[in-house]
Parts: C-alpha cells; structure tokens; sequence
C-alpha cells in the first residue's frame, strides 16, 4: 500500500509542476495572427545573422575615349548609369569639361565647344539605362580652327541624391 501511495503522490506532484502556457495576440501590428518581416539594407557576410555590409550600390560606366569627325556639329557621348539604392535616392551623373574651359587644344591651337545634358539623374532607385551628354561645336568654329587633332577631357561626377 505504501509503494501505491509514493506512486500517486510522485504523480501527484508532476502534474503540479506542469503549468499550461496560453499566447494571446492583443490587437496591435500582429492581430489576426499575421506574421510581420522586417529587411535591413545591410547583408550578412559573415554568417552570424547581423547584417554587416551596406548593399546599395551604383555604377556609372563611361568611355575612354571618343573623336569627334571634322566639321561635325553634334556628337552624343553615351554612358551607362545602373543602381539599386534606398527608396528617395537616386544617381546624379555631372560632365564637365576638367578645366572649365570647354576648349579643346593642339599645338597652342583652340577649338571652343559646348556640352548639352551635362546633368542626368536617373528617374528611380532602381535603375540600369543608357544616358547621353552631347559635345557641340559651332560650325564658325570649326570654319576658322586649324586642321590639326585637338583634345580636352571631361570629368564625370557621380553622386547620390
């Protein structure tokens, strides 16, 4: 009798430690048992869950080089813009010419010239298009230069806006 009477109060005594747990949602973001997630602009690059390295990124690719045929007025100089950036931001490419002079030279030689769309900004945070700044020179410039084979160079600025 006595091993019966240990038993149920051994069992007795488990069921008292067991207490139910009962999760109630209480309105708020999460009521009606929604599951709510969360990105962080930084990606885990080490493995341990936390978010280390900034993953917006943006390219502006532009060329070497161009030439610009004699007598020829207009020219469009093609650049690539590509991003994927926060929400607002967006990428701002300026040209201008290096020194400010917007001339090009030879030999003490001088060739004025223009640019249009100097400015682009790329119409999102996502982005990947081709985008212009077109070189122009007068043709009563072109009339009065001597032939000879002039050059300048342009700066490409890139930002984020």
């Amino acid at each position: 009798m006595k091993k019966i009477l240990a038993i149920a109060m051994a069992l007795v005594m488990m069921m008292a430690i067991c207490v139910p747990a009962f999760a109630a949602v209480t309105g708020g973001s999460n009521a009606g048992n929604d599951t709510i997630i969360n990105t962080d602009t930084k990606k885990d690059t080490d493995g341990d869950g936390i978010g280390d390295t900034e993953v917006a990124w943006y390219t502006v690719t532009i060329p070497a080089t161009q030439t610009l045929a004699w007598e020829t007025e207009s020219k469009d100089i093609e650049y690539t813009v590509a991003s994927q950036l926060k929400t607002g931001e967006a990428v701002k490419v300026t040209v201008a010419d290096a020194d400010s002079a917007y001339k090009m030279t030879s030999n003490g030689g001088e060739l004025a010239y223009t640019l249009d769309n100097a400015t682009f900004t790329a119409p999102s945070a996502v982005y990947d298009d081709t985008a212009k700044v077109t070189v122009k020179v007068a043709l009563d410039d072109w009339k009065s230069a001597a032939i000879d084979n002039y050059t300048d160079t342009l700066t490409f600025t890139a930002e984020i806006v």
